[in-house]
């Protein structure tokens, strides 16, 4: 039998687990971020994308209390820090599209 045959069979609603302890909603479950991250921006390999416009949409939509620091690269030349006003919430989903930006592995937790 397929699953299609028995409805609701194997299927679960993440908005009604509970965690046993304390019966905290998944809801409410704190995640910690870090207070502050840097991302690495390799000048000069842009591929067609404008990143500066990119992350800053970025940030636009998906602000928190994480600041941000910009790690400005010129391989063999020179690295800058710069830190931005923008505070982020660094969740999977922000990786992701950092590292679709930035390129793999740009983000590294400073603090916190």
């Amino acid at each position: 039998m397929a699953d299609g045959d028995h409805p609701g069979r194997g299927l679960i609603v993440f908005q009604d687990v509970f965690f046993f302890h304390g019966g905290l909603q998944l809801d409410n479950a704190r995640i910690d971020l870090p207070s502050v991250i840097a991302i690495r921006v390799w000048l000069g390999r842009n591929g067609g994308v404008d990143r500066a416009a990119a992350l800053e949409e970025l940030f636009k939509r998906k602000p928190g209390p994480t600041s941000v620091r910009l790690r400005l690269e010129a391989p063999r030349d020179f690295s800058i820090l710069i830190d931005v006003e923008a505070k982020v919430r660094p969740d999977r989903e922000f990786k992701a599209a950092i590292e679709q930006i930035c390129g793999p592995e740009c983000v590294e937790k400073v603090a916190g």
